[in-house]
């Protein structure tokens, strides 16, 4: 049975239970508490949508469901009007006030937001205590069971009507978030910023995503109106609203059956709370399930000891708790806070995640989290008829005089820019030069602080990067800027989002309009990958794509957008020799498709290969621009000499057997290496060997599996990131990961932090401070600036820096040159160089596999998380088939 018709097979299932509760379970408590768990189920479908995916934090919904209900009330109360009245204007009037909330969600984020939205519900709650006039106050309103052609509902009756209106909620939603508008939710929650640059307004989604949560808080508000038949002010409290967030937590994000489960914590629990053998029946049975799955869990070796303690202590210990208790009710509220605590703090995904996993373990094909897509691209669909026509000829794009100041920093200065239509146009310089800042002015990111930009004969700068987008600009990021969560195909699918012309009601009822557009959707994002050679990889999760695939990602994503003029910002970063060829040819197809293409690069011989125009930038002034021969041989480009490093004795590292990987990805197989005292080694390998995982699971950023990892004799396997480094490991990780609100000193500090407070030798930090800043002259100039405002070249210095400081025994350098122009990779691998001489171990990966095994003593080749090779440095530089697959080059 297909994994479609056995989903069709589990609805109807559910629906006939739903159907049959009220003629099994007769006792009408128990049909008002299901009824009540139906309407709560409602508002978390909605209130998911806003939490789950677009990862906004709202305490308002609480005053949207009073709304709902109030409305509902006073609509019939103060003027008569039917049920099948009362609930669509009730539902129309939470919308309004959605839309009101989210004026707020569009200027604050994270717990600014919280607090905002929790403002409003209780402006509302006081709201409807006041007016009187409106609500009733205090005294509240009665609202009968509905009549329909004469008729009253009586209990059972009306379930089937809030049973009908969940189904239905719930089949509108689930379209909702797996439509192109569920996933520019997402995309919202993942990368803003790549999000309207791929032509999805963050302004607009946050809007949509509020309105349609509260439109759906509204209808369950109207339909527990006349469930309960009586409301009244303090039913909206802000404990209810804490509730819904919790439950949309608990139950599980992202998931229609989360929001079920949801309501049923929600509603359920304080009552079986307050029964104290029930309650010890429960912890009982809670304590015997965790020491079973504890023990499972040792003898598959997936947990340590470690781990489980906490867990099966606490329920263990709330179990024998619960037989010491006479009374409950004084407890109540305090157990389930440590419930809810424990369930959040151990269940991330929510139940329903646990439950999932549990059913991975016996059964992987059962479950799955994204919708598999298996339509298959063809050349025809790689490109389509461009959305806008490229008018009249020469300069497509040209700005003038752009400044952009931050603060006294003049990150570019009244710089001119012509890229003439259909060319390649280089753009290089050396690292804060202002490559990227003059990306982000000509997408909409930054605005100017003076000059202008034109394109395609228009005024583009003073617009939102979602209309840049949409006019006909696509861009790459320095820093890769996928939506992590989404698989392949789904990212790819966003920046198609501009194809599709239907609207919500076209979504909700799967009209024709919208069902063509979104096969088609799918036929071309399907095309795009396989362009870049990404076509095995359609339903995998972004995030676990290796880094040269996702940046390959990126550029199909940004071709989805049909540009006119696409901006590449250092597309070879993290790909080895045979990627980048490959690179080369998918910039030249695109070019020869009559896009005009900004690259940015520091690999100067992909961008004097295949640049028609270079401009080489240098503190945000241009200081030479002409064809690539011509640039090479100005004597203008130009770079500083490497100033001294640092001295330090060093411990070594062994490797035996490592296993890791990512859930049930296993991504090492059993590697085992040696890192001798005072000698650098490398590990090299294509893109996706596992050379960022074992560096990961060195330093603990991830746990392994199995295997044994010594640090100075001193076993480190399986502890956690910050004991490994106050042990003496020091980690440059891939992607800089800098401390981007602190400044270049405070980040610099917090490297030495153990230094500081635990059993590091303290030694001398002020002078080692300075011995950095003399590594980095440049961190030196800008030692004061934050560090998120820098450049991406000198965001790897900090994070090299930063490592130094801790004065390490080890020192792991996860690809250092990366995002370096090249002359400053030859200052990185000379001061490299002058660590070895000074006595610093380290494991060094890098894409540079040359340079690497030039500076290294001792090299591994990992190939598919195996070692295939290993060997004196020198040797493996002289082997034929390490240069061919590694070093771009056979002797």
């Amino acid at each position: 049975m297909s994994m479609r018709r056995k989903n069709y097979v589990l609805v109807a299932l559910a629906i006939a239970a739903l159907a049959l509760f009220p003629q099994v379970v007769t006792n009408p408590y128990y049909i008002h508490l299901a009824e009540t768990i139906l309407i709560y189920a409602i508002l978390l479908f909605g209130l998911d949508i806003v939490v789950g995916y677009t990862g906004q934090v709202s305490l308002g919904h609480a005053g949207l469901f009073g709304i709902g209900s109030y409305t509902a009330g006073i609509l019939f109360f103060k003027f008569g009007m039917p049920f099948y009245l009362a609930v669509p204007g009730a539902i129309a009037v939470a919308a309004l006030f959605g839309a009101v909330l989210a004026l707020p969600a569009l200027r604050v984020t994270g717990p600014y937001l919280a607090m905002v939205t929790l403002a409003f519900g209780t402006i509302i709650q006081i709201l409807i205590n006041e007016m009187t006039f409106l609500t009733e106050g205090p005294l509240g309103i009665k609202v009968p069971k509905p009549i329909f052609f004469g008729h009253k509902l009586g209990e059972v009756e009306y379930f089937y009507v809030v049973a009908l209106l969940m189904v239905a909620a719930l089949i509108v939603v689930h379209r909702i978030v797996k439509s192109h508008l569920g996933r520019a939710f997402e995309a919202l929650r993942d990368s803003p910023v790549a999000c309207d640059c791929m032509g999805v307004s963050v302004y607009r989604y946050k809007v949509y995503a509020f309105v349609i949560s509260a439109a759906l808080a509204g209808l369950a508000g109207s339909l527990y109106t006349y469930s309960e038949e009586y409301i009244s002010p303090n039913t909206y409290n802000f404990e209810l609203t804490i509730l819904f967030l919790l439950a949309v937590i608990m139950g599980g994000r992202k998931t229609r059956s989360g929001g079920l489960v949801g309501a049923l914590i929600v509603v359920m629990l304080p009552s079986l709370l307050s029964d104290i053998e029930l309650f010890r029946q429960i912890a009982s049975i809670a304590a015997t399930i965790a020491v079973a799955t504890a023990a499972w869990s040792l003898f598959k070796k997936e947990k340590t000891a470690r781990e489980i303690a906490v867990p099966v202590a606490a329920t263990v210990g709330m179990a024998v708790f619960s037989y010491y208790l006479e009374n409950i009710t004084d407890w109540r509220l305090t157990i389930f806070g440590f419930m809810t605590l424990f369930v959040v703090y151990y269940l991330q995904d929510g139940i329903v995640g646990y439950l999932r996993g549990i059913v991975e373990r016996f059964r992987p094909k059962a479950i799955r989290h994204h919708e598999v897509y298996l339509d298959h691209g063809d050349d025809r669909h790689i490109w389509a008829a461009p959305d806008h026509a490229v008018s009249g000829s020469g300069h497509l794009l040209e700005a003038r005089k752009v400044l952009m100041q931050f603060g006294g920093l003049k990150a570019l200065n009244e710089l001119d820019l012509n890229v003439v239509k259909g060319s390649i146009h280089g753009l290089i310089g050396p690292n804060g030069s202002g490559k990227s800042t003059m990306m982000n002015v000509l997408t909409g990111i930054y605005q100017p602080t003076a000059g202008q930009v034109e394109f395609n004969g228009a005024v583009i700068s003073g617009n939102t990067p979602s209309a840049i987008a949409l006019a006909g600009v696509a861009r790459t990021f320095q820093n890769v800027q996928l939506f992590g969560e989404m698989t392949a195909i789904e990212n790819v699918l966003v920046g198609l989002h501009h194809t599709f012309k239907s609207h919500i009601v076209d979504v909700m009822l799967q009209s024709g309009r919208y069902s063509a557009e979104e096969r088609d959707a799918r036929v071309r994002a399907a095309s795009l990958l396989d362009f870049v050679g990404l076509n095995a990889l359609h339903n995998e999760e972004a995030r676990n794509l290796p880094y040269g695939k996702q940046r390959l990602l990126e550029i199909a994503r940004a071709l989805a957008l049909n540009p006119s003029l696409i901006l590449l910002d250092e597309p070879a970063a993290g790909l080895t020799a045979p990627d980048i060829k490959e690179l080369i040819g998918i910039i030249q197809k695109i070019r020869d498709h009559g896009i005009t293409v900004i690259l940015i690069e520091h690999h100067m011989d992909v961008v004097m290969g295949i640049s028609d125009t270079v401009t080489v930038l240098d503190f945000g002034q241009k200081i030479a621009e002409g064809k690539p021969a011509a640039v090479q041989a100005d004597p203008k480009v130009m770079m500083k000499p490497s100033p001294p490093a640092l001295e330090r004795r060093t411990q070594m590292l062994k490797i035996h057997n490592l296993q890791a990987g990512y859930g049930k990805v296993e991504v090492l197989h059993g590697i085992s290496l040696e890192v001798p005292k005072s000698k650098v080694v490398t590990l090299i390998g294509s893109n996706g060997a596992g050379k960022t995982t074992t560096m990961r699971a060195i330093s603990g950023m991830i746990a392994p599996t199995g295997g044994e990892i010594r640090l100075g004799g001193q076993a480190i396997t399986g502890l956690p990131a910050h004991r490994i480094a106050r042990a003496g490991m020091a980690h440059s990780p891939e992607g800089r990961r800098v401390f981007a609100t602190l400044s270049v000193t405070d980040n610099l500090l917090l490297g030495a932090y153990p230094r500081l407070t635990f059993s590091r030798p303290k030694g001398d930090i002020q002078a080692d401070l300075e011995r950095v800043f003399e590594l980095f002259p440049r961190l030196k100039e800008r030692r004061e600036q934050l560090a998120g405002t820098l450049s991406g070249g000198e965001q790897q210095m900090l994070a090299m820096g930063r490592a130094l400081m801790l004065n390490p025994d080890v020192l792991l350098l996860d690809e250092p040159s990366m995002g370096l122009a090249p002359l400053l990779v030859e200052e990185v691998f000379r001061t490299i160089a002058r660590l070895k001489s000074a006595g610093i171990t380290m494991l060094l990966v890098e894409q540079f596999a040359a340079a690497a095994l030039k500076v290294a003593d001792y090299g591994y080749v990992l190939e598919n998380g195996r070692i295939a090779v290993h060997g004196d440095a020198a040797q493996l530089k002289k082997d034929p088939a390490v240069q061919a697959a590694y070093l771009g080059q056979a002797h």
